[in-house]
């Protein structure tokens, strides 16, 4: 009897031991997860950061490509501004020499003309 009873009491033992065994693993397991999670939770916070930022660039661009843009649109109205004058005064040129006591003959009149026409600046480029 005494020997079935140590030999319970050895079983029981052991399986203690292996039940103590088992909560450390656990419990190692669980501080690994912890501290994954936390590594994620902070990988995570970072590049919501980066997005932040990113995101805030991105206005920034877009509102200096609308500046650029209205800034093009007014030059692009001067040049059809100073372009209609040229030809008004162009038109007025070519009515007016006839008329005018010793005017300026008409085929200097056109290279005039075509000389001021050439003269003017390039239009600018859209974007």
């Amino acid at each position: 009897m005494m020997v079935v009873a140590l030999f319970l009491l050895t079983r029981c033992f052991f399986g203690l031991k292996y039940v103590i065994k088992m909560s450390v693993n656990v419990k190692n397991h669980t501080k690994i997860q912890e501290r994954q999670e936390k590594s994620c939770k902070t990988d995570l916070d970072s590049y919501r950061r980066r997005l932040e930022i990113q995101e805030g660039q991105v206005e920034h661009f877009e509102s200096a490509a609308e500046e650029a843009k209205a800034h093009i649109d007014e030059d692009i109205a001067k040049r059809n501004a100073l372009t209609d004058d040229l030809e008004k005064a162009q038109a007025a040129c070519y009515q007016e020499a006839p008329k005018m006591q010793g005017g300026l003959p008409l085929d200097v009149m056109k290279k005039l003309a075509a000389l001021l026409q050439s003269s003017q600046p390039e239009p600018a480029m859209a974007v």
